[in-house]
């Protein structure tokens, strides 16, 4: 490739990216210099003078917005690209009002459009040095025939022509950036029709008055079909009586005009294929403050979801998996020994088998013999007795988790045999476990999701809650309420801050990752109750002072 002049600047804290970039540029022909944070780039910024920064939006010590400020307030003419991961609407906005010129997502897939962003911003560069230049030479120019102006009066006439056309070449000129500074507009919006996500527009009644292109190629119609239409218009019925409390929710916030982020539901393609889609939006308003519509971005999540089920799916395996394994640990004691017992009761039939044909058989042996055989079988019946109730509470619990249907129980029972299923696990710590439930609480509900929350909330408090020698308290509390049945589970572990109460249903979300949690566990809880169960789950918590979640089952 030949060699360019420009001088570009690379910032990212991640040190692949950077190298990627770096890489590709060079080949291109570009000298490029890179900075590992923002306080780093800053200096080397000053250090270089860059024609061109590219800069991540999530640094450490400086990010890429405060890094967008200080470079304007240094040299207004350098080009800044932001490059971030997130996608976020508002980094967007908040960017390009900083004075960047362009916004790219993270991972570049197509490096060629990274090459397009950057001889666009290097092209603005030039566009704008030029213009400096010229102004600085028209400034020159003034300054001359305002001094020849003073020394030539008599030239007045003919010097007012000649600035007359000075002028009429200049507003020429501005016309001509004015033209450059649209098309340059126009290339940012092909861009983000380009993007994977999507933009929309709503106006006032809350109709949808804009797409952008990339929509119609993931639903495969013309949008001209859903302009002028609402979203509860475009979800239909059948998709907003699935969730209603959530649908009725989100309507109520879109009437408040307040801004909304990821907002979930289905949208049924042109083929009849389900489409998850996932937008957020922002509340537009104008000079006077009166409403006037939504702008926002929209995305597909369908195979996100899928993935996210099958993993799902996968943790309520791995679960039932460690279930067997610990019941059949469980089981192995008592039915060893039934059989040591069997085996002795063996042993002592042939040695009194042995004394009656050789005709040395006494009473009292006879009467020992009756002892053994008594003491076995009620050794044998007990240790039996025991393994077909661990058998029968095992099969229970592991069929309603595999089948998930429909059926009417005794709460206080099943919470029995799921903890008695958990048995194996607890009994290898110093914790207490108390169950509360009346007697006489009957569910027509589906008990592999009630063996499901209780299963999740237990192992959480496990791998989460207390240390590996910590003696700590589990209680599992349940009572009749208006409309159901409120069951709350607490521990008296270390607690969470707020912001990890915050997140703590979020999928993938975890706080010992590579220590026993895979983040999908309560993500799962919170599916199982708002889906399966149809009810409501909330947390209560604080540092050092536990955990409690409060479950209402209709």
């Amino acid at each position: 490739m030949p060699d360019r002049q420009e001088k570009i600047l690379i910032i990212d804290d991640e040190r692949a990216i950077r190298g990627s970039i770096r890489a590709y540029l060079e080949y291109c022909g570009f000298e490029v210099i890179e900075a590992e944070n923002g306080r780093t780039g800053l200096e080397r910024f000053q250090q270089e003078q860059p024609d061109l920064i590219m800069a991540d939006l999530h640094m450490p010590e400086i990010d890429g917005l405060e890094l967008l400020e200080r470079v304007r307030e240094i040299s207004p003419e350098t080009s800044v690209i932001v490059i971030s991961g997130s996608g976020v609407i508002d980094d967007v906005v908040q960017a390009l009002q900083l004075g960047a010129c362009n916004y790219l997502l993270k991972p570049i897939h197509d490096l060629s459009v990274l090459l397009y962003a950057v001889e666009k911003a290097l092209e603005r560069v030039r566009m704008i040095r030029e213009r400096k230049r010229y102004q600085e030479r028209l400034e020159e120019e003034v300054v001359q025939r305002t001094a020849q102006l003073q020394l030539h009066q008599e030239h007045l006439e003919e010097l007012v022509d000649e600035r007359t056309r000075d002028l009429q070449r200049e507003i020429a000129e501005r016309r001509l950036a004015e033209t450059s500074l649209k098309a340059s507009e126009q290339r940012f919006r092909d861009f983000a029709e380009s993007a994977s996500d999507w933009l929309w527009e709503m106006d006032a009644e809350l109709r949808f008055s804009y797409f952008s292109e990339r929509l119609q190629h993931i639903l495969g119609m013309d949008l001209a079909a859903l302009i002028g239409r609402k979203r509860a218009e475009l979800a239909g019925e059948a998709v907003m009586a699935r969730e209603p409390v959530k649908w009725r929710e989100h309507l109520d916030l879109l009437r408040r005009h307040e801004p909304f982020r990821n907002f979930e539901y289905g949208f049924e393609r042109r083929d009849g294929a389900i489409l998850q889609v996932q937008l957020s939006g922002n509340p537009v308003f104008d000079e006077e403050g009166q409403f006037t519509g939504y702008r926002g971005t929209g995305r597909d999540v369908s195979d996100l979801r899928s993935t996210q089920d099958k993993l799902m799916q996968s943790e309520k395996m791995a679960a039932l998996g460690g279930l067997v394994a610990g019941v059949a640990h469980e089981i192995n004691t008592p039915v060893g020994i039934g059989v040591t017992a069997s085996t002795h009761l063996q042993e002592c039939i042939r040695h009194f088998e042995a004394l009656y044909r050789s005709d040395r058989a006494s009473k009292q042996d006879l009467e020992e013999l009756l002892e053994d055989v008594r003491e076995a079988g009620e050794v044998i019946h007990a240790n039996l007795q025991r393994a077909i109730e661990l058998i029968q509470s095992f099969k229970q619990v592991a069929v309603d988790q595999s089948t998930q249907e429909r059926r009417r129980f005794n709460l206080r029972t099943y919470l029995q045999e799921i903890l008695l299923s958990l048995h194996p696990r607890l009994k290898r710590t110093s914790h207490r476990v108390e169950l509360n439930c009346p007697d006489d609480i009957e569910l027509d509900s589906y008990p592999g999701a009630v063996s499901q929350i209780l299963t999740n909330l237990v192992m959480n408090s496990l791998i989460h809650a207390f240390e590996a020698d910590e003696k700590g308290a589990l209680s599992i509390d349940a009572s009749r309420v208006e409309g159901g049945v409120r069951l709350t589970y607490a521990d008296n572990g270390r607690g969470m801050s707020s912001e990890q109460a915050a997140r703590v249903f979020e999928p993938f979300y975890t706080t010992r990752r590579g220590s026993g949690g895979s983040g999908l566990g309560m993500n799962i809880v919170y599916t199982l109750v708002t889906d399966t169960l149809g009810g409501s789950i909330e947390c209560t918590t604080q540092p050092g002072k536990g955990v409690s979640y409060q479950i209402t089952i209709p």
